[in-house]
């Protein structure tokens, strides 16, 4: 992984799982936005792949 123009291997997991974490919370928030409570489906599959990362 580059960071900065430096190679930072052991970072590269982190930041990984940081980034999906961080995709996870903004579809969240979308399908809260876009079902407006119908997607409670959704919702708990995303909460449970929050918990495997």
């Amino acid at each position: 992984m580059f960071f900065k123009g430096v190679f930072v291997p052991e970072a590269g997991i982190g930041t990984a799982r940081f980034v999906m974490l961080l995709l996870l919370q903004i579809l969240r928030l979308f399908m809260i936005k876009l079902f407006d409570g119908r997607g409670l489906m959704l919702e708990k599959i995303l909460f449970f792949l929050q918990m495997l990362l």
